[in-house]
């Protein structure tokens, strides 16, 4: 997406040719890029409303055993996919501007929108970070949980939960956690420190929300599971209580 892109602006696919057919200048500078951003987005879209595994990934490292909702690469990749060419549309739609019109002002304009655009592209970075950080957005560990974002996260003990997270009520929502010990939550990056409420960011995880939301508030209500958190067995055994044993 960067590579194409660049090839549109450097290449001049932003200019409107006199020389051209009106319909040319129109797909080329206008059509084309505002297809590939709503198909972008459309991907996004679907990404995220298309049903997730109600399972988690059992991981070790050198922290100990955890299971982990993995990150769900397409949407964060299509928004920022669509960001990338949103941000060169317009930056090419104000540098044609800057050819056709020859006021003075048109200058100050055009240095607000490339401001904005700069803005936008920095949080695209934050996307684009995120797609290749090894880090899992959801982690439920002994210790308590662990809940990154894209901006930071927070590492969670079971004992300062206050009251458990309930199901999201679409799939752009984030569950909330209630903290009653703010002091024993550990917080990394630009995430607030201190805390009253940490939110499970389902928007990121590859695991079903409800299935999550679950799990979590399981070894809140059970403290004498979480130290087998991870263990063998554990998760068919989580599974299991969480669906089949539910409906008995």
């Amino acid at each position: 997406m960067v590579i194409l892109s660049a090839l549109w602006l450097v290449g001049g696919g932003w200019r409107v040719h006199r020389t051209w057919p009106f319909r040319v200048n129109l797909a080329v500078a206008i059509i084309v890029p505002a297809l590939v951003v709503f198909g972008l987005q459309a991907v996004n879209v679907w990404a995220l409303t298309r049903p997730k595994r109600p399972t988690l990934r059992v991981h070790a490292d050198a922290s100990g055993r955890a299971f982990v909702a993995p990150t769900v690469y397409l949407p964060i990749g299509a928004q920022a996919a669509s960001q990338i060419a949103l941000t060169v549309a317009l930056a090419g739609s104000v540098l044609r501007l800057l050819e056709e019109v020859k006021y003075p002002d048109v200058h100050v304009f055009a240095t607000v929108m490339f401001t904005m655009l700069g803005l936008v592209m920095a949080t695209t970075l934050v996307l684009v970070v995120a797609l290749f950080r090894p880090t899992y957005p959801i982690e439920l560990r002994p210790q308590g949980l662990r809940v990154a974002s894209l901006h930071g996260g927070h590492d969670v003990p079971w004992e300062a939960v206050s009251a458990g997270p309930k199901p999201p009520r679409s799939v752009w929502a984030a569950s909330r956690i209630r903290i009653g010990r703010p002091d024993l939550v550990r917080s990394s990056g630009l995430a607030k420190r201190h805390p009253r409420r940490v939110w499970l960011p389902h928007n990121l995880a590859a695991v079903h929300p409800v299935f999550l939301v679950d799990a979590v508030n399981y070894y809140l209500q059970h403290p004498e599971r979480r130290a087998t958190i991870g263990a063998p067995g554990e998760h068919e055994r989580l599974h299991w209580a969480l669906t089949e044993g539910q409906r008995r």
